[in-house]
């Protein structure tokens, strides 16, 4: 996440795989990451998009949706549709 002067609103990316790409402990796999860009005036924005997207990835169901999509348009869908 980061804020910067240049970015109009809140702008997010987000990679999923199917399995996982980095594992924080054993037992602990990554396999989605979001990137979270926004002005630094957006401070309260910022976190309040941060907070939806934390809540929309605690759900274990959505998790492995996410991981199983077959499109970036698939991805976009699921975080759309459980925000």
């Amino acid at each position: 996440m980061a804020r910067l002067e240049g970015i109009d609103g809140v702008v997010a990316a987000i990679a999923v795989s199917p399995d996982a790409v980095y594992e924080v402990t054993v037992g602990l796999p990554i396999a989605i990451v979001a990137l979270v860009l926004s002005s630094s005036s957006l401070a309260g924005e910022h976190l309040q998009f941060l907070s939806a997207l934390s809540l929309v990835l605690q759900s274990e169901r959505v998790r492995d949706a996410l991981r199983h999509a077959a499109s970036a348009a698939e991805v976009a869908r699921l975080v759309r549709i459980n925000e």
